[in-house]
């Protein structure tokens, strides 16, 4: 399917919607069932990932029992769980019993491989519908801030690869979402060795307390960045760094490689996804973390972002 459009939509506009399948994380964060107890939506199929690493986590068990009285099918899934998430997409796509479909994904705890399986899945593949809005949902949270692991730092992976890189005899530019371990912008630096580095702050955040911790922990990186090559950006606002992400894509993608690591909030790693459906060319690569897993509570009303996509070509 082509992703035709996207934009951000109030969050009362989905409580109006007749809403098909509504896809979500039951994570070890509180916050991973706060849409859903928002929300009564009546769905002819609702369906919870679960993580196996997690099953015996008390937060885990609590909100897997919230979303079975939801009335929600509940899968244990492995946090790499390509595979298991594609045969789902793959069953509930060959069960669609109309031509237009809209679904809800609530990401606010899902692994990026999770959402970006989703989207790829969506994006690259001709489906027996031909009309498919979905509402990506995100739980704002209450900072906390992280506890950061000592210790040695994996080499980046791409993720959900294309196949080999059409690009590879380009310099390249790489895009940071800048999160809180500097470490890995140096490790980032060193592995790619990159011909232009160009920076995504989130500010404003959603709470000020976590762009005033991202600058500390990134110090001596936004001492020496160019002004042109560090971008702000409203981390409630995904049409804000949709903007700017293909804006900045668009004029080094010619000429250079660009690759695309997010080591910060969830809001960047949807649009990174989202620009890479619309630009396969524009490659996304994940750096493990080092953070300690923490609870996360929900601070407000839920992001919704509206993307839609289309079989049918259309003529100007």
């Amino acid at each position: 399917m082509e992703l035709k459009h996207a934009h951000q939509v109030p969050f009362n506009e989905l409580l109006n919607e007749t809403i098909d399948i509504v896809i979500a994380a039951c994570g070890y964060e509180s916050r991973s069932s706060h849409l859903v107890q928002l929300s009564n939506f009546n769905a002819k199929r609702k369906i919870a990932f679960l993580f196996n690493e997690e099953k015996d986590c008390n937060i885990h068990k609590q909100n897997q029992l919230i979303y079975q009285e939801k009335g929600f099918e509940c899968y244990f899934l492995n946090s790499n769980g390509i595979d298991e998430i594609t045969e789902l997409l793959e069953n509930i796509c060959s069960n669609a019993s109309c031509d237009n479909i809209k679904l809800i994904v609530d990401y606010s705890s899902m692994t990026k491989l999770w959402y970006g399986t989703i989207i790829k899945y969506f994006a690259f593949n001709d489906l027996e519908f031909n009309n498919l809005v979905v509402y990506f949902c995100y739980t704002p949270e209450h900072f906390l801030p992280p506890t950061i692991r000592k210790g040695k730092l994996a080499d980046p992976q791409p993720v959900l690869s294309n196949g080999p890189s059409m690009n590879q005899n380009k310099p390249l530019a790489l895009i940071i979402g800048l999160g809180y371990d500097e470490a890995k912008i140096e490790f980032l630096c060193d592995f790619f060795k990159p011909h232009d580095v160009f920076f995504f702050l989130p500010n404003p955040s959603f709470d000020a307390q976590c762009t005033i911790l991202i600058q500390k922990s990134n110090k001596s990186v936004l001492a020496n960045a160019k002004p042109s090559h560090l971008m702000h950006y409203a981390e409630n606002n995904i049409e804000d760094i949709d903007s700017k992400l293909t804006s900045l894509c668009l004029s080094l993608r010619l000429k250079y490689r660009t690759i695309m690591v997010s080591l910060g909030p969830k809001t960047f790693s949807l649009a990174n996804f989202l620009l890479n459906a619309r630009y396969p060319d524009v490659e996304i690569w994940n750096m493990s973390g080092n953070e300690q897993s923490i609870d996360l509570k929900a601070a407000g009303v839920p992001i919704v972002y509206k993307a839609i996509l289309t079989n049918i070509d259309e003529d100007y």
